[in-house]
């Protein structure tokens, strides 16, 4: 064999591997990200089941039991106080459900609807803004705490903080934004060349 036909015959196997494991690759990943989006969907409707359940039949009697509930299905630790803005945002969910529903008396709707309310705002006077980020939340609880007692100077100067800060976030996320627009296509340009070279060496 010459070395011109040794040289071909070894770039005929790397572009043959090469489309194999990229093909293997976006394969693999779409698996994961499928059991990803699987395994959280479960996660809620066992979630919803067991709370929509549980305020009905009022087996759940205080925020305590929703919160070691959220905690042992996503699995967070004692400590963990990242809950809150989920648990929330859950107890919101059923309450759209519950009013958009008609299968119950409205008398049973309402008794409900008004347990419901009493969690989230129980939840969110005890945290509030727990949708925010860390240092925005306590800067915003910052505020509040120095206009309650008329300190308007250093309510100004976090005013001044959150400021800075919410122009970094917004400055952060332009930038990501921007790389976002690009990276995608790329990707999409770099997997569709190697296909493409992959089978014109074959083809060779």
């Amino acid at each position: 064999m010459s070395a011109f036909a040794e040289i071909m015959s070894k770039q005929v196997l790397v572009s043959i591997f090469a489309v194999i494991f990229t093909v293997m690759y976006g394969y693999a990943a779409k698996i994961l990200l499928f059991k990803t989006r699987e395994r959280r969907l479960q996660r809620k409707k066992e979630l919803d089941d067991c709370i929509s359940k549980g305020i009905r039949n009022r087996t759940i009697e205080s925020v305590d039991d929703l919160i070691l509930i959220y905690k042992g299905v996503y699995g967070h630790g004692a400590d963990d106080i990242s809950y809150r803005a989920g648990l929330s945002k859950t107890l919101r969910e059923l309450l759209v459900g519950l009013l958009s529903g008609t299968s119950s008396e409205k008398s049973e709707v309402l008794n409900i609807k008004n347990r419901i309310k009493q969690f989230i705002y129980q939840i969110e006077s005890e945290s509030p803004f727990a949708n925010l980020p860390t240092a925005e939340r306590n800067l915003i609880v910052d505020i509040q705490r120095f206009t309650s007692v008329g300190d308007i100077a250093a309510s100004t100067e976090k005013l001044s903080d959150l400021a800075g800060l919410i122009e970094i976030r917004q400055d952060a996320l332009d930038r990501l934004q921007n790389s976002n627009k690009w990276s995608i296509p790329l990707a999409t340009i770099g997997l569709v060349l190697t296909i493409v070279f992959g089978v014109i060496s074959l083809v060779k």
